[in-house]
């Protein structure tokens, strides 16, 4: 929570205080204490390299509520990398098109600049019509952002170009990194509580997230554990 990153203790009465409903309040207080629990317990870094035992018995003798949210709480790391993962491979393929589309002009650098100023026109036109998507609004500035900074006062492209190496390399490694977690978390699961309802939850909620399909489809456990916990 950012007020937590604040320093601030989460306490009973603030959910009181924002939520203007008791019992919900109250409920609310109860996931989060369990949530902090779970988060305690869960050495998430330690999970997702595989340098975690995948015996824990502490997860194991929770209730289900609190297993649950051992679950979710492995479920929003993953989420949270891969949309990390795709928002790099977005600005590497973004840099390498742009790169490309430069390649027959006389004068490369004068071309990036009118080639940018249109892309940036181009998108508040579509902001301006209430037609851009928050995320690709986010996305398309950050992209004209690094671009203008590896444009500006160069006398070439050369800024430009090893920043979009380095990109591709940092794509890469995160979609190469983003796989092993996966699998890591998924041998974590079925270490840790078996083929039943956590694996069956965890496998289905990552069927759930766009980010995560490229990486089950080349997964080697994801398949298998599916057809355990969903037999034909």
């Amino acid at each position: 929570m950012s007020y937590e990153q604040l320093g601030f203790q989460a306490e009973d009465v603030l959910f009181g205080e924002f939520l203007q409903h008791e019992e919900i309040a109250a409920s609310f207080a109860a996931y989060h204490k369990l949530f902090c629990a779970c988060r305690e317990k869960l050495a998430l870094p330690q999970i997702l390299s595989g340098q975690t035992d995948t015996a824990a018995p502490e997860l194991r003798a929770l209730r289900f509520d609190g297993r649950l949210a051992a679950v979710e709480l492995l479920l929003h790391a993953l989420k949270t990398e891969l949309a990390q993962a795709r928002a790099q491979s977005e600005l590497s393929g973004s840099l390498a098109s742009f790169l490309s589309a430069l390649e027959r002009e006389p004068d490369r650098l004068s071309a990036a600049r009118t080639h940018l100023a249109r892309r940036e026109s181009a998108m508040q036109v579509k902001k301006d019509c209430g037609v851009l998507p928050a995320e690709e609004e986010a996305r398309e500035r950050r992209f004209a952002a690094k671009v203008r900074a590896c444009l500006e006062g160069e006398s070439g492209l050369a800024v430009l170009e090893s920043e979009a190496e380095r990109s591709r390399a940092a794509a890469q490694t995160a979609a190469e990194a983003s796989a092993v977690h996966l699998e890591n978390a998924l041998t974590f699961v079925r270490g840790t509580f078996g083929p039943g309802q956590e694996l069956l939850i965890f496998l289905t909620q990552l069927q759930n997230l766009p980010d995560a399909q490229p990486f089950l489809r080349k997964s080697a456990q994801f398949a298998p554990l599916l057809r355990e916990v969903l037999p034909e």
